[in-house]
């Protein structure tokens, strides 16, 4: 499954192919305008965290 988010971040899950567990990927598109290359790495990673810890939030959620 992917999830196309509007800032062009995606997030992908998919089963693993050896073992019972989900795999979940985490793209970020950034342009680095007049930012140094680390400086925009650093963005995007804090936004991957971002994305990863709002994922886990949401698997551990109690159904309604």
């Amino acid at each position: 499954m992917v999830l196309s988010l509007a800032d062009q971040s995606r997030i992908i899950v998919r089963p693993s192919g050896t073992e019972p567990k989900l795999k979940i990927y985490c793209e970020v598109v950034k342009a680095s305008g007049h930012a140094s290359l680390s400086d925009t790495l650093l963005i995007c990673e804090a936004h991957c965290e971002s994305l990863i810890d709002t994922i886990g939030e949401l698997l551990l959620q109690e159904p309604a």
